[in-house]
């Protein structure tokens, strides 16, 4: 028995709808309330809790609890495994460039445009770097991602929602065309991930392993200014190495650190989950099609 190409494709546009629509209502309340940080990571928090929310409902008739986040030991490891990986990539972009001398730390400039941040900043940012991680990864590795994986494949299914990721980003401050690669770059390996571990919390751990050691650090992280240790990086060489005022992401050298993550996350151990859409329903759709066939014959 064929399957249909239509429904799957259908099933994603409803959830890009769904998603879509609480970005656009919902950001413009946040973006109101809050600073640009806090109310984009809102909005796109809110935009993966209703567009999961409303599609496994509909489609599977199903809670978060089909999302392919299970709380367990294995969760816990690949969550850990790649908060190391995401660690270890931006630290060996960073170290490349202070060993050779290309970027030096030195003490943040303070102002009354610019104060330094007390201790409350210094907990509640890394919180929110966490929180943007998990709504990023909710969003583009949930339930929209997990249909195309499992009825299309593994490239057809990572090549656009990668492509999709990078998009997202290019209104950032400061893109440019080697920093929307490499944003794309991420996105693609973040969906390799899942497919490795088949549950979100090993993007989500890669996801935030890098952008952690970027705050720690004092670089910019997708454009964005963020200044809580009291020092910043300054940068010795080009925009092409350094990544200009959009941060390491918009460097050549990340671009070569993408290939290296690429093969440690192909070979790292990990522990495989079940994610409800992609084992389960895929499962149950193929014991179909074997029923359909028998009978045909």
């Amino acid at each position: 028995m064929k399957r249909d190409p239509i429904q799957p494709l259908l099933q994603a546009g409803v959830y890009i709808l769904f998603a879509g629509t609480a970005v656009f209502f919902l950001g413009w309340l946040f973006f109101n309330i809050f600073n640009l940080l806090l109310g984009s990571i809102l909005s796109v928090l809110a935009a993966a809790l209703v567009g999961n929310f409303l599609c496994l409902r509909i489609f599977e008739d199903k809670g978060f609890e089909a999302l392919g986040m299970p709380l367990n030991r294995g969760g816990a490891y690949n969550t850990a495994t790649g908060l190391g990986l995401g660690f270890g990539a931006a630290a060996l972009v960073l170290l490349a460039l202070l060993l050779t001398g290309q970027v030096h730390e030195v003490r943040a400039v303070v102002s009354a445009a610019a104060p330094a941040a007390n201790w409350r900043e210094q907990l509640f940012v890394p919180f929110l770097l966490l929180l943007g991680a998990v709504a990023e990864e909710i969003l583009f590795r949930g339930f929209g991602f997990q249909v195309l994986l499992r009825e299309f494949g593994v490239l057809p299914a990572i090549l656009p929602v990668g492509l999709l990721f990078g998009l997202a980003h290019g209104p950032n401050p400061h893109a440019t065309w080697l920093a929307f690669a490499n944003t794309a770059g991420f996105g693609v390996l973040f969906c390799y991930a899942f497919v490795r571990s088949h549950d979100i919390w090993f993007p989500i751990g890669l996801h935030y392993g890098w952008n952690l050691m970027l705050l720690l650090f004092g670089a910019d992280i997708s454009g964005i200014k963020i200044r809580i240790t009291g020092y910043e990086i300054v940068w010795n060489t080009t925009p092409l190495w350094s990544g200009g005022d959009y941060g390491p992401e918009g460097s050549v050298l990340t671009t070569g650190v993408l290939v290296l993550l690429a093969l440690a996350i192909w070979k790292v151990r990990l522990v495989r989950q079940q994610a409800y859409v992609v084992d389960v329903v895929g499962q149950a759709d193929a014991g179909q099609s074997a029923v359909g066939q028998k009978e045909e014959s």
